[in-house]
């Protein structure tokens, strides 16, 4: 499949953007229920957009979108961090996302 086919096959950005926005909110209720004294300060939202990663970057109006999650005051207790990412994990996986990147303690 070439990059232009691959591109072609997926939701479009509008699409994905709003499924985005969904799982974003869902991952914040199951934080909130395990943590239930962060107060989030905003909806999650798009944050900005750029240019599309090799091997998109010759395909016109190819872009990614970048999402906030809407950002929190407060903590997540030690004892709940495990709980949190496995609920926000379950969750990502719903949605395709499968690989983890980064070290989670």
């Amino acid at each position: 499949m070439t990059p232009e086919q691959k591109l072609l096959a997926r939701p479009t950005f509008e699409q994905a953007s709003r499924e985005y926005l969904v799982m974003l909110t869902e991952m914040r209720t199951a934080i909130s229920r395990i943590a239930p004294n962060l107060q989030w300060e905003k909806d999650p939202f798009q944050d900005g957009e750029s240019l599309c990663e090799r091997p998109y970057t010759k395909i016109k109006g190819a872009t990614h979108g970048i999402f906030s999650s809407g950002d929190a005051q407060g903590a997540i207790a030690d004892a709940d961090w495990p709980a949190v990412v496995t609920a926000v994990s379950g969750i990502a996986a719903q949605y395709r996302f499968t690989r983890v990147q980064g070290p989670l303690p």
